[in-house]
Parts: structure tokens; sequence; C-alpha cells
């Protein structure tokens, strides 16, 4: 009875430690199992997880051409089927994402408040339940949030400012790889807001620098693309074998009307109004214990941000089908920007049975739901340890 009824200290050092090493065995587990998975979607030649990385500049300028024109050019100069480098470029992102979000697990004092949301299938694990709709362009966002997230936290305010000037400098690039990105700007600035008092001045570098990611944007949307295009583009990748126009390359000749009507479809088929508010609710039950932190980060400033980045999204969602991969997006970036506000343990005990019955339960949580990416959209329909597709 003694024993059932102890009162175990959560922030108790041992306890943290062996949360540290065990959030680093599983997160080992999952870069080991992200990268399986991409190179079973260069085996079988994926359309849309490989694909969406080969869109280049062979049919001319065009909107998501442009790490995808430097993949082409690399293979080319390597004698490699760009796939490789695409394969690399992936596992390089997730690598850089998990490690950095390790690291900032890592400074938790309290870090047993995280633990569900280390084990939920919208963080670490969405490309893994669903591997069609992980590995795209967007990892290279969050590698980067990420990143950037780890920096506040761990340079000096002059150090993390010319850095973060930097980062707005390169972030164009990503906008002409994939025009999506531009919409999750807003969430980066967070990160600067919430670390570096604001000035005239600070504001009107900040707003320069991101007048480049405006005006990248900006090209995308002119140079949208179109059959031909699609076709030269699909036609320059004959040999590496992903000649497809069914998939991501195809994509460029969609306009805004077709994606609507593509994407009301698949609204109707997989009843989107149900399935992902109730996806965003399982996931939300992770973000519990650190709600306080959450609240700390939205002042006036960076609640218009977030709503901007939230706003954004929507549109997007109205044009494409695959809802999972731009919510998720807004899901992990909360994760991050969660490590923003200064920490502020306190003393906080469970019973014994309470923090043995946990263990079950993470099982449980981790294995009875999925962050669904599009089609039907069920979250409930996911094994822990299903065959990819």
């Amino acid at each position: 009875m003694a024993l059932i009824t102890k009162q175990v200290p959560l922030e108790s050092p041992a306890l943290r430690r062996a949360i540290i090493w065990a959030a680093f065995l599983f997160l080992l587990l999952v870069m080991a199992q992200t990268v399986r998975g991409a190179f079973w979607a260069a085996e079988i030649r994926h359309g849309w997880v490989i694909g969406d990385w080969l869109v280049n500049y062979q049919g001319g300028f065009v909107r998501r051409g442009l790490i995808g024109e430097g993949i082409f050019r690399l293979a080319a100069l390597l004698a490699v089927n760009p796939d490789r480098v695409v394969i690399s470029l992936q596992s390089l992102s997730y690598g850089t994402f998990i490690w950095f979000s390790f690291l900032l697990l890592r400074r938790q004092k309290e870090i047993w408040r995280y633990v569900l949301l280390i084990i939920s299938p919208a963080i670490f694990l969405f490309q893994i339940y669903v591997p069609s709709g992980g590995y795209r362009k967007e990892i290279l966002f969050l590698a980067l949030l990420a990143f950037t997230v780890w920096a506040a936290k761990s340079l000096s305010t002059a150090r993390f400012e010319r850095l973060f000037f930097g980062l707005l400098l390169l972030f164009p690039a990503l906008v002409l790889s994939h025009e999506t990105m531009a919409i999750w700007l807003p969430l980066l600035l967070i990160v600067y807001v919430s670390q570096v008092p604001l000035t005239r001045k600070r504001v009107a570098i900040v707003l320069a620098l991101c007048s480049f990611s405006v005006l990248a944007l900006a090209a995308s949307l002119l140079y949208r693309g179109d059959a031909t295009v699609a076709a030269k583009i699909a036609f320059s990748l004959r040999e590496a074998g992903y000649m497809n126009l069914k998939a991501a390359i195809a994509s460029l000749a969609s306009t805004p009307a077709q994606g609507f009507e593509f994407t009301k479809t698949y609204i109707e088929k997989g009843n989107y109004f149900i399935n992902y508010p109730l996806a965003l609710l399982l996931a939300g039950l992770a973000f519990v214990p650190v709600r306080a932190r959450l609240a700390a980060i939205f002042t006036p400033i960076t609640t218009f941000l977030f709503c901007v980045s939230l706003v954004g999204t929507a549109f997007v969602l109205v044009v494409a089908a695959d809802w999972g991969r731009f919510l998720d997006v807004l899901v992990v970036s909360l994760f991050l920007l969660s490590f923003l506000p200064p920490e502020k343990p306190a003393p906080f005990k469970a019973a014994l049975w309470l923090v043995v019955l946990f263990v079950p339960t993470l099982f449980s949580y981790a294995s009875f739901w999925h962050f669904p990416h599009s089609g039907k959209a069920n979250p409930f329909n996911a094994a822990l340890f299903q065959p990819y597709r």
C-alpha cells in the first residue's frame, strides 16, 4: 500500500535523465525509420514524395522550381539519379528538425511535460504513419524553425539577431522552392519578436528583408506554369524514371479553379469537416501539459503573426486536398514555439501508480490514431507497425 501511495516528484533529476535517454532512443529509431521511408519512396518512384522535389527550370522559370533545379544539376554533376540527392536532402532536413528539437527538449527542467508531444503522431511520427504525406518541402521550413528556436534560446541577442537577418535573406529561396513557405514566414518572425526587443530600426530592417520573400511569392504566382512547362520538366526526368504527369509535376498545370473542384470532392468523400477537427483535437491533447507555455507565447503582436499564417493556411486548404500536410505544419510549429517562453518550474508530485499507468497510456495514445494526410482522412485507421502506402 505504501508503494502504491508513494509520491514521485516529476521534476526529479533521475526521472528527467530517464526521459531524456528514452526520448533520445525513440528519436533515433524515428530517424532510422524516416530514412528507410525515403528509400522506399525512391524505390517505387513516388511521384509526390520524390517528384515534389524534382520540379525544375528545364521548362523555363516556374514556381517551386528552384530547389529542383539545384537537385537536377547536382545529380548531373555527380552522375547519380536525382532521387539520391532528394533522399539526402530529406534525411538532412528531418535530421536537423529532430536534432534541434531534441536539444530544446534536453534543456527543459520539466521535460515530463513534453512526453505526450514527443510520442504524438502529429509531431515526429507524421511521416512514419503516412509516408505519402511526409517528406515534402515543408520539412525544410520545420528544420529551419527548429534551428531558429534553438539559436534564440542558445545565442546572445546580438548573435541571434545577425543570424536571423541572414536567415531572412535566404528565405526567398524556400519560397521559390514552394510558394506556401511564404504563409509560414510569420511563424519564423514570432521567434524574433519573442526574443528581441522591437525598435523602429529593427522593424524597418525586418520588413525590408521580408520584402524579398514577398517578391519571391509574387514571382511564383506570376509564373504558375502550364501543361507545356510540366511536360518539359517531366521529359527532363525521363532517364531518372520520373517522367510522371499524374503527380507533383502535373500539378503545375492545375488552375486554382481546378484545385478548388478537386479539393471539394475530397472534402466530401473524406468527411474533412469531421475528421480533421477530430485529428486536431487529438493532437491538442498532447499540448495540455504545456498550455501555460503556449499561452505565454501569444502577445498582441505574436497573435497577429500567427493569425496571418493561420488565414494563409486556410486559403491554401481551399485549393489543396492534402490538408494534413499543411495543418500539421501549424501543429509542429506550436510545439517548437512552446520552447520560447522562459521555463518556470514548479514542484509537482504524482502518485507512483499514476506514473506506472502512464506508460501504457502513452503507447495507446501513440498507436490508436494518426494525423491524416488526405483522402478518407480517418484518424483512427492507423496501426503502429503498418506497411508503407
